[in-house]
């Protein structure tokens, strides 16, 4: 390897940064001014290791890696799924899983069918109840969530819903 290369990372901005940073730590390798919290930097370096790191929203971590800007990502799978960049998934560090979401108009319900791709809610008492349950029954919470994003890149990328903006103007253009 050339002296001067450096293994660059891309790192999700906020919890996933961290928990890769403690991992790191845990092989021996820091990064002391990325624990900075007062720091406005977005690119730090490890000398001894020949290591560069910089922090970029989720979204775009998988664009650094595909064009050569990164050598590594670190993003949640459904970034890498969702972006649909020609990147390879080395290794599932096995942190920074989403257990639970609560967020969500109520014209969402239209588009999932309920308790097999969405779990809703209608009182604060029912989401205690529902968080108390799929918290303690992670199979049944994980079937819903791996449907529930089945659905969403299967309907709702940004692909699909720009091909169908496309076609609806197309229709109102009369062509």
């Amino acid at each position: 390897m050339n002296e001067d290369r450096y293994l660059t990372f891309a790192l999700t901005k906020g919890r996933l940064a961290n928990q890769t940073l403690e991992l790191f730590e845990e092989m021996g390798i820091s990064c002391e001014e990325m624990k900075d919290k007062s720091t406005r930097k977005l690119i730090f370096v490890n000398e001894d290791w020949k290591l560069k790191f910089f922090l970029a929203k989720g979204p775009d971590v998988p664009t650094y890696v595909e064009y050569g800007a990164a050598d590594i990502g670190v993003v949640g799978r459904d970034e890498v799924l969702e972006e649909n960049r020609n990147v390879y998934e080395v290794l599932d560090l096995g942190f920074g899983k989403c257990r639970m979401c609560v967020c969500g108009y109520q014209e969402t319900a239209e588009l999932f069918e309920e308790d097999k791709e969405i779990v809703m809610f209608r009182t604060p008492e029912e989401l205690l109840e529902k968080t108390e349950y799929f918290l303690t029954h992670d199979d049944e919470r994980e079937a819903v969530a791996a449907a529930g994003q089945e659905k969403v890149l299967r309907c709702y990328t940004h692909e699909k819903k720009l091909k169908e903006l496309f076609l609806w103007v197309e229709r109102e253009d009369g062509h």
